[in-house]
This record gives C-alpha cells, sequence and structure tokens, in this order.
C-alpha cells in the first residue's frame, strides 16, 4: 500500500477552522434548544449545564463519528485531508473520540498539544498530542481521484 503525504500543519489548521465554524453554527443550534427546553424544569445554572454538555457531545459525536467512520470531517473533506491509523485506514468511533478529547485538552492547555509533542513523525518534527498518543496521522487525500485500474 502507497503511503499518502503527510498533511501541511497550515492545511490542518485551516480545515480546522472550516469545522469550528460549521460547529458553531450545530453547538448554537443544539445548545439553544437544550437551553430552551430545560429552562423550564431545571432553571439558570443547571439548564446552562445542561446546553453546554450538549454542545460538546455533539462536537465529540462529529469527530468521532467523521474522523471514525470515514476517516474525515466536512472541513478535512473540503481540503482534501483524512485521518487515518498506521494502517493506512479510518479510526473507528472509539479512538476518533480518544483522539478529539486528547486534542481539547492539548489545545485547552495555551496550544502545549500542538508544539509539545511525545512523538516524531513523518520525518518532519514532532506530531500533536492528539496523533501521537493515538497512533494516527492526517494526510493529503483527493476522494474524486478514481482508484487506479489493477496492473497499473
Amino acid at each position: 500500500m502507497e503511503r499518502a503525504a503527510p498533511a501541511p500543519l497550515m492545511l490542518r489548521w485551516a480545515a480546522g477552522l472550516i469545522d469550528l465554524v460549521l460547529l458553531a453554527a450545530a453547538g448554537n443550534l443544539v445548545g439553544l434548544t437544550v437551553l430552551e427546553v430545560a429552562e423550564p424544569w431545571a432553571g439558570g445554572p443547571a439548564a446552562l449545564a445542561l446546553a453546554a454538555a450538549a454542545v460538546v457531545a455533539t462536537a465529540a459525536a462529529y469527530f468521532a463519528v467523521g474522523e471514525g467512520r470515514w476517516g474525515t470531517t466536512l472541513g478535512k473533506l473540503a481540503l482534501g485531508l483524512r485521518v487515518v491509523g498506521e494502517d493506512g485506514r479510518p479510526l473507528g468511533w472509539r479512538r476518533a473520540l480518544g483522539r478529539f478529547l486528547i486534542r481539547v485538552v492539548g489545545t485547552g492547555l495555551a496550544g502545549a498539544g500542538w508544539w509539545l509533542s511525545p512523538g516524531r513523525g513523518h520525518g518532519r518534527g514532532a506530531l500533536p498530542w492528539h496523533d501521537a498518543l493515538t497512533g494516527t496521522r492526517v494526510v493529503r487525500w483527493q476522494p474524486w481521484r478514481p482508484a487506479p485500474e489493477p496492473g497499473r
């Protein structure tokens, strides 16, 4: 199996920005809906906590399903990127969920998860925590390109 080229960090961040915009819209819809439903019976802080949990769950599900099942999210798909394991296949939802949680922690620590890595990757320097700790990599991908014919 041919090994795909690693995705440049700036391209990964651009895909992340697209995902962030999409998740902001979805998160607002989900969060406000939960808040509207929960407010009458839960009240102030409890309703806000439920809404926040729903927003986080929406983001977790987006990445767990997208990266776990297909190896991509809408942002990555738009820019031709895919998350794969060492075997070149999608991660499965559990591993993708773990990758998401590690990314949230690493990003939340002033971005340390992107710069202070425990692993090395692709001969291009350190991998972010979420890739180093889950054995994944983000590669360039062209889903619109037809597969080569056998024997070529």
